[in-house]
């Protein structure tokens, strides 16, 4: 099994690492295929998953938000869920 345990998140003004688990999750799915935003190109989930096993983090810290019970919430669900594809449960 791969997991990543900790990400770098970055809320408006900073941003600063955290464990995996404590960034919840913003909605309970997230779609198969993607397009890049930047260059266009299209790719799966599973591409996702298959490139953070490979090559680990890439790109920008992930946006989160600090919620009214001060818990961080992830606005980006599939690069985190890609980079523990077993996880079923969401937080």
């Amino acid at each position: 099994m791969f997991e990543i345990d900790l990400i770098v998140a970055k809320g408006a003004d900073n941003a600063a690492t955290y464990a995996a688990d404590d960034i919840r999750f913003s909605q309970n799915s997230v779609s198969f295929n993607k397009t890049d935003r930047v260059s266009g190109t299209n790719y799966t989930y599973d591409d996702l998953v298959q490139s953070m096993k490979t090559n680990g983090w890439k790109g920008d810290p992930v946006d989160v938000l600090k919620m009214h019970d001060g818990k961080l919430t992830s606005m980006e669900n599939t690069r985190k869920r890609s980079m523990n594809p077993t996880f079923k449960a969401l937080t």
